[in-house]
């Protein structure tokens, strides 16, 4: 049975087996000492004369096998491609020659930046990547969310921490 509860401004998908998490911080706030679970993941979408390249990041961890698994996904580039030429659309739109390889970067440096994340929560016991607990990929893709502190600034992704801010 799939319902939504919501919580304050935050849909919550629920299906019994698992969580959508609007922030890595609602997912942060689930865990309690244990392993989470980052995933690069890719899929290009061919549709009317164009290719759409998208590139993700899919964090998943669960509590015990009774617990459901609590996930959220971070959209970490997409690239169009069309007869005319390649365009880099997120997370910020630019003509690009090396759309792929621009792509598959840029969710390179995500991934570092959450693993960071992660790794300073006391609330996490470890990372592993790649690795996840599977979901349907209509969940996995339709599911993503924002986080303050993992911002794209001076053409990078970068953790910003209140440190940072000072």
């Amino acid at each position: 049975m799939n319902t939504t509860l919501s919580s304050q401004k935050l849909d919550v998908k629920y299906a019994g087996l698992a969580v959508e998490c609007g922030t890595l911080s609602v997912l942060l706030d689930a865990t309690l000492q244990q392993t989470v679970m980052v995933m690069p993941l890719m899929r290009t979408i061919r549709e009317e004369g164009l290719t759409v390249h998208q590139w993700i990041l899919h964090i998943t961890t669960r509590r015990n096998t009774q617990s459901p698994v609590y996930y959220a996904s971070l959209r970490a580039a997409e690239v169009v491609q069309r007869a005319t030429g390649v365009t880099l659309t997120t997370p910020y739109r630019e003509p690009c020659s090396l759309g792929l390889q621009r792509g598959q970067h840029l969710q390179q440096q995500l991934q570092a930046c959450v693993t960071e994340l992660l790794s300073r929560s006391a609330r996490v016991s470890q990372v592993i990547a790649p690795a996840r607990f599977r979901l349907p990929d209509a969940w996995v893709w339709s599911a993503c969310c924002e986080e303050p502190c993992l911002q794209f600034q001076h053409g990078s992704w970068q953790f910003i921490t209140e440190k940072t801010h000072a």
